[in-house]
């Protein structure tokens, strides 16, 4: 019978790679998609979805690592250092996100976005990573 803290643990884990998903798949299709429009200088925004999928990317497959692992009762130190690389990714993401939102270029996608709103973007970010 498995432990409350395994169950626990397990959920958790599923959690994280339910909300990293839609941004994997998301930014991935974007990154694709700006990677073949020629109409415009998409570069930067390229290399900024792509970033962000391939960070997302290594969450998933930190998880499902781990998963694969728990069926052989790995030590609570393999554990704590899979945590610690997956709380390392989630916050390189949020920086990225962050630093993207307060100081990278003001066109997005083609849309000329206020700057007042990427600081509100900034701030939002600030509060979801607390």
């Amino acid at each position: 019978m498995a432990r409350m803290g395994d169950v626990m643990l397990r959920t958790a884990w599923i959690f994280q790679a339910v909300a990293a998903s839609p941004i994997f798949l998301g930014m991935g299709f974007f990154a694709i998609q700006k990677l073949f429009n020629t109409k415009r200088d998409r570069f930067y925004d390229f290399w900024a979805d792509f970033f962000c999928s391939l960070l997302a990317a290594g969450i998933i497959f930190i998880v499902m690592v781990q998963a694969q692992l728990s069926f052989r009762k790995t030590s609570k130190q393999v554990t704590l250092r899979f945590e610690i690389a997956k709380a390392l990714i989630a916050t390189g993401l949020w920086l990225w996100q962050l630093i993207d939102a307060a100081a990278g270029p003001a066109t997005r996608g083609g849309y000329l976005a206020v700057q007042e709103q990427l600081y509100q973007f900034a701030g939002i970010c600030s509060i979801l990573l607390l």
